[in-house]
């Protein structure tokens, strides 16, 4: 329900400002399914399914950032390339 709330402000937002594009409630919408995606992944990697290599490169270039203190959390590719899981950085 709260997102729901976060999503009906950012629209009247946009409209408060005129934004034809509705690009205050596009972020907020892309922000919460980027969200729950990242979520997902992180569960897949819990139970052991295999991640395709495509997404081990973006999980190794999120996992680089982290490092440099740029991200909140950092992401590891499990053993021999299977699996996801997201710490917090210390």
């Amino acid at each position: 329900m709260a997102i729901f709330f976060i999503v009906a402000v950012a629209h009247m937002l946009d409209v408060a400002l005129g934004n034809d594009m509705s690009v205050l409630r596009n972020a907020t919408i892309f922000f919460y399914i980027t969200n729950e995606v990242l979520s997902i992944f992180e569960n897949v990697g819990r139970i052991g399914i295999p991640i395709p290599g495509v997404l081990e490169k973006a999980i190794h270039v999120l996992n680089e950032k982290s490092e440099k203190g740029e991200e909140k959390y950092a992401f590891r590719v499990g053993s021999f390339g299977y699996g996801l899981s997201v710490s917090p950085i210390k």
